[in-house]
């Protein structure tokens, strides 16, 4: 089994007041008969948590956001830092850096209002997103193990994918009586046995009885004459290590203990997957190997992985932003290349190749195609902040866009299937189907050239609700929200700035509104603004209980700011359901 770095808590983390040092040998009395008392013992005795002078653990308590990025960190060891900008974070509060080393990790990000909310109480459901997040889990839409909790209609749609990946994992379950709760608070004991099952298993599961196949010295291994076999897994764990002449029958791991530095493999077939967590610019190479599945998720700068010689790779999965590039190879290639839908906002992702095939999952990402050809791409619908480059000396063959997507460069896109309005291209493509789009000056910036018939009446797309998003077409559109959800802000993409008149039961609400990405306050605009709402909006509860309001219709008109007979009137439904 991989081992991760042990891990060292202060009782800033998980006492939730000044304690004093209690060994598990006291015998908490509110453990005795509960069950996770053999973890918490173990974590007590180890000196990782610390339980409370009155000889109590609490292991029923709650425990915050922060406190939970906190555990993460240290027990995943993570230590680079992005800036970041919460509202309500200061410089001096204790968890400032560690929210920091989150969000450079990927697994955390913030409320549409600029906020983090670090000491509210981490849900269930939350903490599911952001162990898949740190445990590189491979996510499906299938969403399979949830169909036995009698409660699954109450989980959020942000989060059905990861609790069915971490409840398939084992590294978090349901209750006695069938149920989630993913709106619950995770409790103290939760926290420790969810972060201890997950320990050791941050990529892949790894058997146990790995005896040889890790590699964690530089140097040649693997014969030159004849070829070697591994009936289990195999683990890289050092820079400047070339493994040749082999085959790995189980999963093959590039450890964060490579760093920044090389790794070579030459003639060697991997049938399992291949997980990248470690390799710098300067890369991972690939000679005349083979590999089923590649899955590249390291947590902390660039990674540039090279397929060289007769080099075939089924498929990739980008977790993170990397450089797939191909060097004088005349095998296959990568041939399906997909950017997961967690990979995090401003990733890159450089192609340089013959790519048969390239799906974008995530939103906020960048993909520049440098040389070479990307035979389909596909950009699939929901996604936000999508920018496409293709270089002078590059192809895309079939462009299919289902999201609002800005498409630069001078590189050759030959037939585009353009499925939404609000997409931009600096050069046309050389033939296209469905909806206008915009014409970009050259260079992509300096606003809009000549534009499609489209732009003079402004549109809008990617309509959502606190995250929740809207579907329909047509100008109608609707989305379901349980009752639990804070209704705060109205997000919108528009296709250039407009005059927004917002209708609600009789009332307007007009504004100019920017092109690109847009939010609106709804409270604000509902004049419901004289409610106690906080930073977060007011429940869907109360709209229904309170204000008997059961379903929010709203319309929305965008005109032309200099010809208002040029417009578009848009219908939003919000329905609350229990």
């Amino acid at each position: 089994m991989i081992k991760r770095s042990s891990l060292f808590l202060s009782a800033a983390v998980l006492a939730l007041a000044v304690v004093s040092p209690v060994g598990a040998e006291n015998q908490f009395k509110d453990v005795q008969g509960h069950w996770a008392k053999q973890q918490i013992e173990q974590w007590v005795d180890k000196g990782f948590v610390k339980g409370y002078e009155d000889q109590t653990f609490k292991p029923n308590g709650k425990i915050t956001r922060a406190e939970f990025v906190a555990l993460i960190n240290r027990s995943y060891d993570f230590t680079e830092k992005k800036a970041v900008n919460y509202t309500d974070v200061k410089e001096s509060d204790w968890y400032a850096d560690e929210l920091a080393k989150a969000a450079q990790a990927g697994y955390l990000t913030g409320y549409n209002d600029g906020s983090v909310k670090p000491n509210h109480p981490i849900t269930r459901q939350e903490a599911a997103s952001m162990l898949a997040r740190v445990t590189n889990l491979e996510l499906s839409d299938k969403n399979e193990g949830l169909g036995k909790f009698k409660d699954q209609t109450k989980i959020s749609s942000w989060a059905l994918t990861a609790i069915s990946a971490v409840v398939s994992k084992g590294f978090m379950g349901g209750y006695p009586d069938d149920t989630y709760r993913p709106l619950n608070s995770i409790t103290r004991a939760e926290a420790i046995t969810t972060l201890d099952r997950s320990l050791g298993n941050a990529s892949f599961p790894v058997t146990e009885d790995i005896k040889e196949g890790i590699y964690n010295k530089e140097g040649i291994y693997g014969a030159t004459s004849k070829e070697t076999v591994h009936e289990g897994d195999v683990i890289i764990s050092s820079k400047g290590v070339t493994l040749q002449n082999t085959v790995i029958k189980g999963n093959l791991l590039l450890s964060k203990e490579i760093g920044d530095g090389d790794v070579y493999l030459k003639q060697v077939k991997v049938e399992g997957t291949t997980t990248v967590e470690g390799g710098g610019s300067n890369s991972v190479h690939l000679f005349d190997s083979t590999m089923d599945k590649l899955i590249v998720a390291k947590k902390t700068g660039d990674v540039r992985i090279v397929a060289s010689g007769k080099t075939a790779i089924q498929s990739t999965v980008l977790k993170n932003g990397a450089k797939l590039e191909e060097e004088a190879n005349t095998g296959s290639g990568f041939t399906s290349v997909s950017l997961d839908q967690e990979m995090p906002s401003d990733s890159k992702v450089i192609l340089a190749g013959a790519i048969d095939q390239l799906t974008v999952n995530a939103s906020g990402v960048s993909v520049q195609v440098s040389t070479g050809t990307v035979g389909d791409l596909r950009v699939k619908g929901e996604l936000k902040d999508i920018t496409l480059k293709v270089e002078e000396d590059a192809v895309v063959k079939k462009l299919s866009l289902d999201s609002a997507t800005k498409v630069t460069g001078q590189g050759k896109v030959e037939q585009a299937a353009i499925n939404v309005t609000g997409c931009q291209f600096e050069k046309d493509p050389l033939s296209h189907t469905g909806e206008k789009y915009d014409k970009m000056r050259a260079g992509g910036g300096g606003g809009l050239g000549s534009v499609g018939a489209h732009a003079t009446a402004p549109t809008a797309s990617n309509f959502s609700l606190d995250g929740a998003t809207f579907s329909g077409s047509d100008f109608n559109y609707s989305v379901d929200i349980p009752s639990s959800t804070k209704i705060h802000m109205l997000e919108a993409n528009f296709s250039t700035d407009a005059v927004a008149t917002f209708d609600f039961n009789g009332k307007t609400y007009t504004e100019n509104v920017n092109s690109g990405k847009y939010s609106i306050n709804i409270i604000e605009m509902l004049g419901l603004s004289g409610f106690d709402t906080g930073n977060d909006g007011i429940s869907a509860s109360h709209f229904r209980d309170y204000l008997k309001i059961s379903s929010i219709s709203l319309k929305i008109t965008l005109s032309n700011q200099d010809d208002e007979s040029k417009s578009n009137t848009y219908y939003l439904t919000v329905k609350i359901k229990d």
